[in-house]
This record gives structure tokens, C-alpha cells and sequence, in this order.
């Protein structure tokens, strides 16, 4: 599970970067980059990673829920008429479950 969830965060930091106009480093940390340095690390290699990395993304749209709850709090911003529109990795989650097909 940590090895999805610093493969996906290395994601979500990528699409930020992209919105942002910033180039970013698309050839860090790839995920057949990770399970290449974790197998000669530990011996081991890492089984099918899917359910994982939808748990991951699961969790960063939980994260991005809780911080827009916050920000609503507090004054920082309004309540958007579409919830959803606060996870920004939104995009790629749905492209995820449609992948995997949920």
C-alpha cells in the first residue's frame, strides 16, 4: 500500500505541476521504476498493484474532501454548487475506475 500510495502522489504532484504550467518530472517514479527498485531492495516482487492504487486514489480524494470541508469553515472559500469539484486528481480517479471497470 505505501508503495501505491507514493506512485499515486507522485501522480497527483505531476497533474498539479501540469495545471500550473510547470514541467514537472514525468520520469520519476514511474510505477515500473518503483517495483524494479523495490524487487532489487527487498527480494521481492510486487504482485498486481490495482486494488491498491484505486485505495490510494480513494484516499487522496478523502484528503481533498476534508481540506475543502475546512476551507468552507473557515471563510477561506465557498461551498461549490458540484462537491466534486474539489478533487483535483478527479480526472484521473475517473479514468481509473473506468479502467478497472467500476
Amino acid at each position: 500500500m505505501d508503495v501505491t500510495w507514493m506512485i499515486f502522489a507522485h501522480r497527483i504532484f505531476e497533474d498539479l505541476a501540469a495545471m500550473l504550467g510547470m514541467p514537472g518530472m514525468p520520469d520519476f517514479l514511474t510505477a515500473d521504476e518503483v517495483r524494479e527498485a523495490y524487487a532489487a531492495a527487498s527480494g521481492v516482487e510486487l504482485g498486481d498493484l490495482t486494488w491498491h492504487e484505486v485505495h490510494a486514489a480513494v484516499m487522496w480524494g478523502v484528503i481533498y474532501l476534508r481540506i475543502a470541508a475546512r476551507q468552507i469553515h473557515f471563510g477561506e472559500i465557498e461551498a461549490p454548487e458540484e462537491p466534486e469539484s474539489v478533487l483535483y486528481h478527479r480526472a484521473m480517479f475517473a479514468a481509473m475506475l473506468d479502467e478497472v471497470g467500476a
